[in-house]
């Protein structure tokens, strides 16, 4: 029989270091990976909306003409890809996307009203927490992704 201690609990506690792996890439070559682009993001976004378009008809024509475990599969794979349908709006509304910001916006408002979403809601609450709760917190930015302490 195991007998948790205070010093063994506290052991528990403590976080674990993670030994993540790092690609390592090139500055060019990760400014490459980044680069926005109008006809790679209508490649992107119409690929998606075409296989959601895709499922979706190919399910609901499949209702009482197929057998019910091919339909439920049917349901499942469409329903897998219109789980994705997060990450777009996402990606989106940080307009990453598309190189141009009226193309990040209409494709924003598509994907935002296939979820159900408000997208004005989605921003407003997003994008001003990014920026104010760091500095409330008394974190400062030291260059591009390390964040200390103020003071430190």
């Amino acid at each position: 029989m195991v007998v948790m201690t205070k010093e063994s609990a506290a052991e528990e506690r403590k976080p674990r270091a993670i030994a993540w792996y790092r690609t390592r890439l090139e500055p060019e070559e990760l400014k490459s990976v980044h680069r926005r682009s109008d006809w790679r993001g209508l490649a992107q976004t119409l690929g998606y909306l075409g296989l959601l378009t895709l499922t979706g008809s190919v399910a609901f024509y499949s209702t009482g003409l197929w057998p019910w475990p091919v339909v439920l599969g049917l349901l499942f794979l469409h329903g897998t890809f219109f789980a994705f349908l997060i990450n777009g709006v996402h990606e989106l509304g940080h307009g990453t996307v598309f190189r141009t910001k009226a193309l990040n916006a209409v494709f924003d408002r598509v994907l935002s009203f296939l979820a159900w979403m408000n997208f004005e809601i989605w921003v407003c609450t997003s994008f001003p927490l990014a920026r104010i709760l760091p500095r409330r917190m008394g974190l400062r930015r030291t260059g591009r992704h390390k964040i200390l302490r103020s003071g430190e």
